[in-house]
C-alpha cells in the first residue's frame, strides 16, 4: 500500500509536456514583451550625427575629398592637454574649414572647431576640459578652392 500512495504523488507533480511547452511559450513572450517594451522606453539615442540622411546623400563629396588628401598634408597629434594639427602644404591663410570632435557613447561632449591655423600652419586646441576617453577627430578644410578630409581616432 505504501508503494501505491508514492505512485500517485508522483504523478501529481510531474508536469506533462504539453504543459512543459506551454510554460515555455509563455516565457518567451514575456521576454519578447519585456524586451520591446524597454527598447520603446529608451529616449536617450545617440546617432553618429542628428542629419544622417543629409549626411549620406553629401557622402560621395566627402570621398572625393579624402581621395584629395595626400598622407602627409595633415599631423594630428596630441602632448598632455593640447591637440596639434600641423598643416603641410602652403599657402597657410588659405585654409578654412573645421574640426569635429565627437565621443561614440556620447553626442552631447560633440565640439565644432572653426579652424585658425598659424601662419607656419599650426593650430593648437587645448583639450583639457575634455573627458578622458575614446574620440574621433574629423578635419575637413578648403585650400586654394581644393577640399580636403581627413578622420583619425584620439585617446585622451
Amino acid at each position: 500500500m505504501v508503494s501505491n500512495e508514492t505512485s500517485e504523488e508522483q504523478k501529481k507533480t510531474v508536469l506533462s509536456w504539453g504543459t512543459k511547452i506551454l510554460a515555455l511559450y509563455l516565457g518567451f513572450v514575456f521576454l519578447i514583451l519585456f524586451m520591446v517594451i524597454r527598447c520603446m522606453m529608451q529616449t536617450d539615442v545617440h546617432l553618429v550625427s542628428a542629419d544622417y540622411y543629409k549626411d549620406e546623400i553629401a557622402y560621395q563629396s566627402r570621398l572625393d575629398a579624402i581621395n584629395a588628401t595626400p598622407e602627409s598634408a595633415l599631423t594630428l597629434s596630441r602632448q598632455d592637454y593640447r591637440l596639434t594639427m600641423h598643416f603641410k602644404n602652403a599657402p597657410f591663410n588659405a585654409i578654412a574649414g573645421e574640426m569635429w570632435l565627437y565621443r561614440p557613447d556620447n553626442a552631447k561632449q560633440d565640439v565644432h572647431i572653426a579652424l585658425k591655423v598659424s601662419p607656419e600652419g599650426i593650430q593648437n586646441y587645448s583639450i583639457a576640459a575634455l573627458p578622458k576617453g575614446n574620440w574621433h577627430a574629423k578635419i575637413n578644410w578648403t585650400q586654394n578652392g581644393k577640399a580636403f578630409f581627413k578622420e583619425q581616432n584620439i585617446d585622451i
